[in-house]
């Protein structure tokens, strides 16, 4: 029968594309810059761990200086190395904004590959549903009376379990996705509102800067201004 020759040909094309999709995902596209991106994200982590050993240096030594007697000289050396550990804060600050923003851009990636990897199986889905009604139209016992071998015909028939396998299958991996893609959805969230946080703490520490700068300007016209207390 034609119909049933036809659909016998539609099945192989399904499973050839079908086939397709396993060896090369859509995923495969986007996988270097994703690595790309992460190798960036590790090197941030690494600056950061960096800058934050230097703070507790600073840290140390601005507390040892606090234990010392009150001069001028101390006061312009502890001024002196709170600017340094701010600068570091306000580094490591500026470390975290650009690894938030490389993970919103890796997010990013993952959506769109799961929004790919959905509309494929959508996709494949509905293939598979018109090549099951394109068979079912056809009765049984027209296929059986065809002038196909017999053995043939019903191993072409049994392809209408292995196709509701595959509907199966690729439904329960769309669901699978589409809870990723919410997760995925979620954590960009929280990234974007980190990253709003993060630029609010770089401005209140780019103020305390300015403080720090200004106290020890003042300190510096004192010491100016009268020399007999500048070793004190």
């Amino acid at each position: 029968m034609k119909l049933y020759h036809d659909y016998k040909r539609q099945f192989r094309v399904f499973l050839f594309f079908l086939g397709i999709l396993a060896v090369i995902p859509v995923v495969f596209s986007s996988a270097q810059t994703v690595q790309e991106l992460n190798d960036k994200i590790s090197q941030k982590n690494t600056d950061i761990n960096r800058l934050e050993e230097e703070i507790k240096k600073y840290q140390a030594e601005i507390n040892s200086l606090g234990k010392q007697k009150d001069s001028l000289n101390n006061s312009l050396k502890q001024l002196d190395l709170t600017k340094k550990k701010l600068v570091a804060d306000i580094s490591v600050t500026e470390n975290k904004i650009d690894k938030t923003n490389l993970k919103i851009k890796e997010l990013s990636f993952n959506i769109n590959d799961k929004e790919s990897v959905i509309s494929n199986n959508i996709k494949a889905i509905s293939l598979d549903i018109r090549n099951i009604d394109e068979l079912e139209q056809n009765s049984t016992l027209a296929i059986m009376l065809s002038k196909d071998n017999f053995t043939a015909v019903w191993n072409d028939i049994n392809s209408m379990t292995v196709i509701s396998d595959k509907i199966r299958e690729a439904t329960i991996e769309l669901k699978n996705i589409k809870v990723g893609l919410e997760d995925t959805r979620r954590e960009t969230t929280d990234a974007k509102n980190e990253l709003v946080a993060l630029k609010s703490e770089l401005a209140d520490q780019k103020k305390i800067v300015d403080q720090n700068t200004a106290e020890k300007n003042k300190l510096l016209k004192q010491k100016t201004a009268n020399p007999a207390i500048k070793n004190y």
